[in-house]
């Protein structure tokens, strides 16, 4: 089985941490997202309600890709962890799509 996997940790400076695993192999990477898309990031979070979201969805594994978001704001962190895109809600597709348009 073949395993691919992202984590992304954005900060409240703008501190931007990428982590992928591909078939047991690490790619790191840093750099710095400006105050507005900080600003656009947490809209979407906010607008998309990721704190109310599980902490997991999974489907039936072909190909294992997990997906990690970590969201740290006011004193609260949350991690929502998505499996081969298993039910996901429209609004974690939408917040990774925008966190995805900052890494490319």
């Amino acid at each position: 089985m073949f395993n691919f996997n992202d984590t992304y940790e954005i900060f409240p400076d703008g501190k931007f941490l990428t982590r992928t695993m591909m078939g047991g192999q690490s790619i790191s990477g840093q750099s710095h997202i400006s105050t507005e898309e900080i600003e656009y990031l947490e809209f979407l979070f906010y607008k998309h309600d990721f704190f109310s979201m599980k902490d997991g969805y999974s489907a039936e594994p072909r190909l294992l890709m997990t997906h990690k978001i970590i969201y740290r704001h006011g004193g609260r962190e949350h991690t929502v962890r998505a499996t081969n895109g298993g039910n996901l809600p429209k609004g974690f597709e939408l917040i990774a799509e925008g966190i995805e348009d900052m890494v490319r």
